[in-house]
């Protein structure tokens, strides 16, 4: 995580790569909760062709996705399990239920988009574990 003088960074940015078949399809009431902190994961070949999400891609366009955030909209231990697990994806996994204000579409860049969301509960079943 990125820490300056010990402390994490607030305003921090953080991407998120969603699959639909159109921006229509897109759950604002219930997001995600699984982030990463590189910019360019979401075009690596691991990322592109190795669908690892318990519950599957729901498209074929990806959809990019950059908010900004402070630390206390993090779940910090399911923080540090995902990096330990998953060593190249530089995860932050946000708390359940919380709103972002400010999302921004990012790519594909068909037109300007920045809208609210909840990130709900959507998450894998071990960070589920973790919140119980």
């Amino acid at each position: 995580m990125p820490f300056i003088d010990g402390e994490l960074k607030i305003n921090m940015k953080i991407y998120r790569a969603i699959y639909l078949n159109s921006i229509k399809e897109l759950d604002k009431s219930n997001f995600g909760c699984h982030w990463t902190k590189d910019e360019h994961y979401a075009y690596s070949i691991e990322f592109m062709y190795n669908d690892i999400s318990e519950k599957g891609r729901n498209g074929k366009t990806q959809f990019l996705f950059m908010s900004k955030i402070d630390k206390n909209q993090i779940n910090e231990l399911a923080t540090i399990n995902s990096n330990k697990d998953y060593l190249t994806e530089n995860e932050c996994v946000l708390k359940t239920n919380i709103v972002l204000k400010e999302v921004f579409l990012i790519f594909p860049k068909n037109e300007d988009l920045s809208f609210s969301v909840n990130t709900g509960n959507r998450c894998d079943n071990w960070v589920e574990q973790l919140i119980k």
